[in-house]
């Protein structure tokens, strides 16, 4: 038992110096009030009796209060009247306004079993299609189900979506989720595992690699910050963890640019992207000094529409790079193979134009909205030849002597997001 303080100051009156005298008091009050209750009963009153007894509780207009009532206010005199000398000497100089404790019954668990504070959290309730009349059920099939209606049973069959969970806009997330999984570069496009044609088992495996080993195939890794809407695609070497690490310092070097302090990654449950998510968790903790926490999160099995998130930015990236490349392979006058070394280039421009271009419903781009400003480089298209400038200082300044060019000719082919530089192909490398 628990004594908690009532919200409000009410007036009462205590029956008792100490919690014996109390409980004497009380008693013989129930007694009395027990008593007086048989009084009224037994003389027809409103408290037991049937319904048309109830109706005699009640004064018709004008008229006087019936006995029952009168019976009641004659007992709560004689209560007051009857108090033991000790407890109506004790009300008498005991102020009006008191802060009274009550006491509350709690469970075995510490659970509040009445006075319950707070409120419930207003989540979802599962659809419940209510069906309409018959004659608009008929009309419904006779018409081939053009519409589509949730309680028709076979619309559901045959082109339900299953729960749809949504946008995220609106929706509280106080951790930042970072989804990530992986995908192909094709001669034909951008493509999920799943639309190869490469079965999952040992034999697609082995296809899959052949293809990857002669460069027809390339493939890549998404990451995508749910909250910013930040976007990033690399090529990657292999499937997994590399032995060098190399694609665990890209996804830590793009989720540590973000400057979340806490995060929650999110992928399938691939065998091979779960072992890269538990090393870059592991990585994270002892290169992100800021770190406060990480968690992870699987989607359900062979269901890529659970990883909607991330699915959302392979397609902006798949369309935005698909673009980008026709226009440099018509500007250059040749196809460009996945396998060129351009490809990984032209992957990471395309997802910084969109991060630092594409405004939201809120005004401003995912560049800014982790970076606090806009983006700040001049646009230049890639692929330009563009000439740049030699640094003031270090082993590239004054190579030549002081009496050589000062400007270089180069191609560009992006842009560097932490040192505000861009990034320039040479001759030389």
């Amino acid at each position: 038992m628990q004594s908690y303080k009532s919200e409000a100051n009410v007036p009462r009156r205590r029956l008792g110096v100490t919690r014996g005298e109390g409980l004497a008091a009380q008693g013989e009050m129930d007694a009395r009030q027990t008593a007086a209750r048989g009084d009224a009963d037994e003389g027809g009153g409103w408290r037991t009796g049937p319904a048309e007894a109830m109706t005699e509780a009640f004064p018709a207009p004008g008229g006087t209060a019936p006995a029952a009532l009168a019976c009641d206010r004659d007992r709560s005199q004689s209560i007051t009247a009857d108090l033991p000398a000790g407890a109506l000497a004790e009300v008498e100089a005991t102020p009006d306004i008191v802060n009274e404790a009550i006491e509350i019954e709690e469970d075995a668990d510490g659970e509040l079993l009445s006075g319950q504070r707070g409120e419930a959290e207003p989540l979802k309730h599962g659809s419940s299609p209510v069906l309409p009349s018959a004659a608009e059920v008929e009309e419904h099939r006779t018409s081939g189900h053009i519409l589509y209606r949730s309680w028709c049973p076979e619309c559901a069959m045959g082109r339900g979506l299953g729960e749809q969970r949504g946008r995220h806009d609106g929706r509280p997330h106080s951790i930042p989720v970072i989804g990530m999984d992986y995908w192909y570069i094709t001669e034909t496009g951008i493509q999920r595992r799943g639309d190869l044609g490469y079965g999952d088992n040992a034999d697609g495996e082995a296809k899959l690699l052949a293809k990857r080993r002669d460069g027809t195939i390339v493939k890549c890794i998404r990451v995508r910050d749910y909250l910013s809407k930040n976007v990033f695609g690399h090529v990657v070497p292999c499937k997994g963890v590399d032995e060098d690490n190399f694609v665990v310092k890209l996804i830590v070097d793009d989720i540590a640019w973000l400057g979340h302090t806490r995060v929650i990654l999110k992928t399938d449950q691939e065998r091979s992207l779960v072992a890269l998510l538990t090393k870059v968790m592991t990585t994270m903790r002892y290169t992100i000094n800021d770190l406060e926490g990480v968690t992870k999160e699987h989607s359900a099995k062979y269901d890529s529409q659970a990883n909607g998130g991330t699915e959302v930015g392979v397609r902006a990236l798949r369309g935005q790079f698909r673009t980008l490349r026709l226009c440099l392979e018509r500007r250059v006058g040749r196809e460009i193979p996945a396998r060129h070394p351009l490809t990984y280039w032209l992957l990471e421009h395309t997802a910084l134009l969109l991060n630092a271009s594409v405004r939201g419903e809120d005004g401003l781009t995912p560049w800014a909205r982790v970076r606090g400003r806009p983006f700040g480089q001049r646009l230049i298209g890639f692929g330009e030849s563009v000439l740049w400038k030699l640094p003031t200082k270090g082993p590239q300044h004054d190579e030549a002597g002081n009496m050589a060019s000062r400007m270089l000719p180069g191609i560009f082919i992006g842009y560097s997001r932490v040192s505000n530089t861009y990034r320039i192909a040479l001759s030389t490398g």
